[in-house]
């Protein structure tokens, strides 16, 4: 029995050496804490919160522009319109003009 603890003694010693040093130097929790974790879904929700608002204010901007700006298009067929108009004025018409009035 003697012979058994003396070789079976120093192996136990030996285990829990080499298992507290494994344990003493296992990396600690590798996952992010609670507070990053806020931190995290806090700048992910202010940067949904900002897109959404840019969203809006473009959309806003786009109607507002559609209201007080004519398209591109608006713009060429008034131009032709006025364009059009103008040419009927400056050329002569075929009408005949009465006669002169005799004083």
């Amino acid at each position: 029995m003697g012979d058994i603890l003396i070789v079976l003694l120093p192996a136990i010693i030996l285990g829990a050496v080499i298992w507290a040093l494994t344990t003493a130097l296992r990396p600690r929790d590798s996952g992010t804490s609670d507070a990053e974790k806020y931190q995290q879904d806090l700048a992910r929700r202010s940067a949904e919160h900002y897109a959404e608002q840019v969203r809006v204010a473009t959309a806003a901007r786009a109607r507002l522009e559609a209201k007080t700006r004519p398209s591109q298009n608006e713009q060429q067929q008034l131009q032709q319109e006025g364009n059009a108009r103008a040419a009927q004025r400056a050329q002569p018409s075929n009408k005949t003009w009465p006669p002169p009035k005799s004083m």
